[in-house]
């Protein structure tokens, strides 16, 4: 019988059984569940969906599309001026969503946003941090 052992090796008794423990090194960064996307049976991948909402008191229409690794790219822009904020992010857990918005190539703020479903739209909210020191509301939604 051949044991494979990664580190120092690691025996646990336990009465008269004798059993091994794969000991992993402490510095090593343990697998998460959060790092693996869920599946979502909404979520249409390599496509762009429209979002629309608001940034602080100003609406906003969101363009997002979705990869199946969790990545997230897309734009956003306010209604009247029609400035138009790139948006790249994260998704690795169902209902939290992270993004972060360039002005011109520079980054400009940080998105943190949550996700509820009805029985008609997706609804994303949260706070946006400007690098500028403001934080505004941040909502979105699209029909199912």
């Amino acid at each position: 019988m051949k044991i494979m052992i990664k580190f120092p090796a690691c025996l646990l008794m336990c009465g008269i059984a004798l059993s091994v423990v794969s000991c992993v090194h402490p510095s090593a960064p343990a697998e998460t569940q959060a790092a693996i996307p869920t599946e979502d049976p909404f979520m249409i991948y390599g496509k762009s969906q429209a979002y629309s909402g608001s940034v602080g008191a100003r609406a906003a229409i969101f363009t997002l599309t979705w990869a199946e690794d969790g990545n997230v790219a897309g734009r956003y822009y306010h209604l009247g001026d029609g400035v138009v904020f790139q948006l790249k992010g994260k998704n690795t857990t169902d209902g939290q969503l992270v993004l972060t918005e360039f002005a011109n190539g520079t980054q400009s703020a940080i998105l943190t946003l949550s996700k509820s479903v009805s029985q008609r739209f997706i609804t994303w909210t949260g706070e946006m941090h400007n690098t500028d020191g403001r934080v505004l509301a941040v909502t979105f939604s699209r029909t199912l």
